[in-house]
């Protein structure tokens, strides 16, 4: 009986307490290492999944994870914005990806609710487009724009996503470089449904054209005359 599992019983309310307490406290170190202008991103999304990790219990492999432990105990005893010296740059790439496979599914639902029902399906459509480049270009938790590896700050796929299918002359922040990177891989011109974003095709006259303004022309001899009847044509 001595080496037997012993259970012991919490109230549902203490418990439930105990995990809002918990989920307090890694919302406001997130929200502490987002907020802090003195690191850059890489340095954010490191110390970012150090948290996470510590949280959920998130797997890193062996070396990472010796690379992660000073910064972590720095993080502990000091303040966020004193770190900026001691957390490395070389996992960022590795960790952002971390990153995207933990929060895709809850990112990608997220998305789709904000935006309006009426464009739902469309918009659906160009979250899978978006998915399949997803090495290139994804978003933060917070929605901020990822692309090339880099955060974009101040971004909100939810508003740049939206732009494409809503009629509005007023762009988001940085959309032309969302959509120069849509276009550079094809997006199908069908998805873009704003109408100030879709390029006017210009249509050349045939060439009869030309010939028969020239047969007009040697009979009147008088250009407006020439004009009019090559309209009515």
């Amino acid at each position: 009986m001595e080496h037997s599992k012993k259970f012991v019983l919490l109230p549902e309310k203490r418990l439930q307490n105990f995990v809002s307490e918990q989920l307090s406290e890694l919302d406001e170190k997130m929200q502490s290492i987002l907020r802090n202008k003195n690191m850059n991103d890489s340095e954010k999304v490191t110390l970012y999944l150090q948290i996470l990790r510590k949280y959920v219990n998130f797997p890193f492999p062996k070396e990472i994870n010796e690379d992660m432990q000073e910064p972590q105990k720095e993080f502990e005893n000091s303040n966020a914005e004193d770190l900026k010296s001691v957390i490395p740059n070389e996992d960022s790439k590795e960790a952002l990806g971390f990153i995207k496979q933990e929060t895709s599914a809850e990112n990608i639902e997220q998305v789709e609710k904000s935006a309006p029902k009426k464009y739902k399906t469309i918009i659906k459509k160009i979250i899978l487009f978006i998915q399949k480049h997803r090495e290139e270009i994804y978003w933060t938790p917070d929605k901020e724009l990822i692309m090339d590896g880099k955060i974009i700050r101040n971004t909100n796929v939810v508003h740049l996503i939206t732009h494409l299918v809503r009629d509005r002359k007023i762009k988001p922040f940085r959309f032309e470089s969302f959509d120069e990177f849509l276009k550079r891989k094809k997006i199908p011109s069908n998805f873009v449904k704003n109408k100030y974003l879709k390029t006017k095709t210009l249509y050349a006259k045939p060439l009869s054209w030309v010939s028969e303004f020239w047969v007009l022309w040697r009979k009147s001899q008088n250009w407006l005359n020439c004009a009019t009847r090559l309209l009515k044509l």
